[in-house]
């Protein structure tokens, strides 16, 4: 391979043990940008890296279309991970994505769609243990504006419910009775308490403006901590004066990261901006 024509560029970085008592599995996902192909591109298609401490990588597979953009790690089995494949959004072009497995602890990927839509490759998001559920714990997967379940670790696939008609970035469950879903999408943030059936918009900004990404942890006093990242925008108020007369009013949202607290029963409460630029 050509290395001036080719530029690497790293997608997907997820590090963190597959369970808790695992020493730790570093996952990498890179594309290959052609710089003689002129604006933004995956032409040189994606690859797969693996490494056991942050530093020593091992190339893994690098015969994929499109770049890896998100894992997965099975909660009981720590041999089960999981990878998809997608152009993003912004102009790049590459071939036909696709959602992967690994029965082997990341060492050998296998194309995993039944039940999926041609060219589907998105975010993934892996049911936590619980204490209201049992093995094997559902696997989501977004692209777009879909959603489709596994229920067998990843093998075959439904269609289940979206938050809805608009992209999703990012999905992030933490545990909880029952577990708690979230989403981030073009046109705020959402939760789902029963499992992708119905979906709660979150109040104030957060519930207005694009999440690009989401992190958070459950407490021990069954508290949700949500980290969302949001280019912000500017929110158009419309109200009627006393008179009748209709008044209309913009109001600067900054970029930043902002957090999000919910507590039991699930209230939405946003707190002011962590980050703000």
């Amino acid at each position: 391979m050509d290395e001036h024509q080719y530029q690497k560029l790293i997608n997907a970085f997820l590090a963190r043990p597959a369970i808790d008592d695992r020493p730790g599995l570093w996952l990498m996902g890179v594309g290959l940008l052609d710089n003689d192909v002129p604006y933004f591109n995956y032409d040189g298609g994606g690859g797969i890296y693996l490494s056991d401490d942050g530093e020593n990588w091992d190339l893994i597979r690098y015969d994929l279309d499109c770049p890896p953009t998100s894992f997965g790690f099975d909660p009981v089995d720590e041999n089960i991970l999981y990878a998809s494949t997608s152009g993003m959004r912004g102009g790049v072009n590459c071939g036909e994505a696709t959602f992967l497995r690994s029965e082997d602890g990341g060492q050998t990927w296998q194309a995993s769609t039944s039940g999926l839509p041609p060219d589907i490759g998105g975010v993934i998001a892996v049911e936590p243990i619980s204490t209201n559920s049992t093995p094997p714990y559902r696997v989501y997967l977004a692209s777009g504006g879909g959603m489709w379940v596994s229920l067998d670790q990843g093998i075959t696939w439904q269609e289940t419910n979206s938050p809805i008609n608009s992209y999703i970035l990012s999905l992030l469950f933490l545990e909880g009775d029952p577990s708690v879903l979230y989403a981030a999408t073009g046109v705020g943030l959402f939760r789902s308490l029963d499992g992708a059936q119905t979906w709660q918009h979150a109040q104030g900004n957060l519930g207005k403006f694009e999440i690009w990404s989401l992190a958070g942890v459950a407490t021990e006093d069954g508290r949700h901590i949500v980290y969302a990242a949001t280019i912000g925008g500017v929110e158009e108020v419309d109200e009627f004066t006393g008179s009748g007369l209709r008044e209309s009013s913009d109001a600067l949202v900054n970029a930043g990261v902002y957090r999000l607290t919910s507590v039991f029963p699930p209230v939405f409460n946003l707190y002011l901006p962590l980050v703000g630029k």
